[in-house]
């Protein structure tokens, strides 16, 4: 048998070793070809090497500011609409001053306006009533049509209602005569709520046997029978609609002025129920109260005369305005309450019009609240600007900028103006007020819609100076997590082509191995 011999140089040991050589040269040639397409050094973190922690945290950290930024421009957005929304009622009070402007200037004999007089009163309340809808529109202004920005932390609830279409519809409330709108902020925000055992009157009958004084300002009303009485019965659940206010004897009213014996019993802004001398009954505002704290000074509308002795006072907690009672079957709705009385038993009795529908009904699930325009809370709207800073916003529709503008031209718009023209001047004064406070008037407070302004100016100054220290951040640390995992293309191409140099010449020296034999050498 013949025996065959190889002739070949290399062994298998050898090609085992040029064949893994080559396979390595093709694997780094392929990560090679990935950095070039991809610009990064590998597709896994196990591929960065030692910079695998560094580049995590920077990844991590652009990620969580990035999202504050994100929110930072909504945040931005708010902040701006609400400076749009101050912005426009400005606005809207300036159209408003310069009608009412033109009207202060007449020289009117109270009830006996001419033609020209008559037209430049329609157009200050008209003026007036359009302001207050845009107050009221601007005020319910939202960021994405559904969060409202001046309802504090209510952001779901329109922050103002105001429920009037047409200055007719108002002056139906708030006709001046019968009703007059808050004369201060206190009585503006009174938001009285009592929930107890309620009788219902279909007249003042029982009202006026019980030793109510009907004022002169609703005789009217009482003769054609468009009063009634909501009465609570004296007991544990009788609301305090009254509290006695004590005063000294013998005394009488002398330039709107007149005295109380305790100090601190009565406030600046406080409606007061004052039974006069000459038997009548006076609701009046108290404009202010004098260093020793028993000087009480009126506001002009509804003063007791000069001259006319003051036999009791009363403090009223709740005002004249618009009530809502619920849970009371056919006597649910909304009254206008005109006047209030604790009669010699206890019980208070609240006047209203219209008439309860289903008078003589008692009920212990009643509940009475006296309707404001503010409708969201006290809370300040937060935002988290960044890991370790907020931005509180405390500006609400309640703002006394904008509850002085709202009181301002409700004062203007509401009815009977033609016989009291001087409710123009004090109006003058509260809408200069509201845009710029005078800090010589101290019984209004101070906010005002340049301050409020202001306020979010810097409020938006500060988001947008957060915003550009983030995006330096994202930027450097972006950058700087691109060159711990990124590569440079003209690196890597040289790269590329010297390991195709370098493969080249593996191959050609494996090729050549392949080919040797010893026959060569023979």
């Amino acid at each position: 048998m013949a025996v065959t011999f190889s002739t070949r140089v290399g062994s298998y040991a050898q090609n085992s070793f040029m064949i893994s050589n080559l396979s390595r040269m093709q694997k780094t040639m392929a990560d090679l070809q990935v950095q070039q397409a991809t610009l990064l050094k590998s597709q896994q973190y196990t591929g960065i090497g030692v910079d695998t922690y560094r580049l995590v945290n920077m990844e991590t950290q652009v990620t969580k500011i990035d999202t504050y930024y994100t929110t930072n421009q909504n945040t931005t957005l708010s902040v701006k609409l609400m400076t749009q929304a101050v912005e426009s009622i400005d606005s809207d009070l300036s159209n408003a001053i310069a009608a009412l402007k033109e009207f202060n200037s007449l020289n009117i004999t109270p009830g006996n306006l001419n033609k020209d007089q008559q037209a430049k009163l329609d157009r200050a309340q008209e003026a007036a009533f359009s302001a207050l809808q845009g107050l009221a529109e601007s005020l319910n202004s939202t960021d994405d049509g559904s969060k409202y920005l001046f309802s504090g932390g209510k952001s779901d609830t329109a922050p103002v209602k105001f429920a009037y279409s047409s200055l007719k519809q108002f002056q139906a409330d708030w006709d001046g005569k019968t009703m007059m709108v808050p004369q201060s902020r206190t009585a503006d925000m009174n938001d009285f709520r009592h929930i107890g055992v309620m009788t219902f009157r279909k007249d003042l009958t029982e009202a006026t046997a019980a030793g109510y004084v009907v004022p002169d300002n609703l005789t009217d009303l009482n003769t054609k029978n468009k009063l009634g009485a909501i009465e609570f019965p004296n007991g544990a659940s009788n609301p305090p609609v009254l509290e006695d206010v004590t005063i000294p004897a013998g005394q009488t009213v002398t330039n709107k002025t007149f005295e109380i014996a305790n100090a601190g019993d009565v406030k600046a802004g406080d409606v007061l129920r004052v039974q006069g001398g000459d038997g009548k009954v006076y609701q009046v505002t108290v404009d202010k109260v004098d260093g020793d704290g028993k000087t009480i000074t009126m506001k002009r509308d509804g003063a007791v005369p000069d001259g006319v002795g003051v036999s009791s006072v009363e403090k009223v907690n709740l005002p004249q305005g618009i009530v809502s009672v619920t849970g009371a079957g056919l006597n649910t709705g909304d009254y206008r309450l005109l006047d209030v009385y604790k009669d010699a038993s206890g019980n208070a009795w609240m006047i209203v019009d219209p008439p309860p529908g289903d008078p003589g009904t008692s009920t212990t699930a009643a509940t009475l609240e006296r309707n404001i325009y503010y409708q969201g809370d006290e809370l300040s709207t937060k935002y988290n600007l960044s890991e370790n800073r907020t931005l509180e916003v405390g500006v609400n529709a309640k703002d006394a900028a904008f509850e002085k503008a709202y009181r301002a031209l409700a004062l203007v718009a509401m009815g009977n103006l033609e016989n009291d023209p001087e409710r123009g001047k004090e109006a003058m004064d509260l809408l200069n007020d509201a845009r710029k406070h005078n800090p010589k008037w101290p019984e209004e407070e101070a906010s005002d819609l340049q301050s409020v302004g202001s306020r979010l100016s810097l409020d938006y100054a500060t988001v947008q100076n957060t915003m550009e220290s983030q995006k330096n951040t994202i930027n450097y640390l972006t950058s700087a997590a691109n060159d711990i995992k990124g590569v440079n293309s003209y690196d890597v191409a040289a790269q590329i082509t010297a390991q195709l140099t370098y493969m080249q010449a593996s191959y050609a020296a494996f090729a050549m191995g392949q080919q040797l034999s010893l026959v060569d050498y023979l």
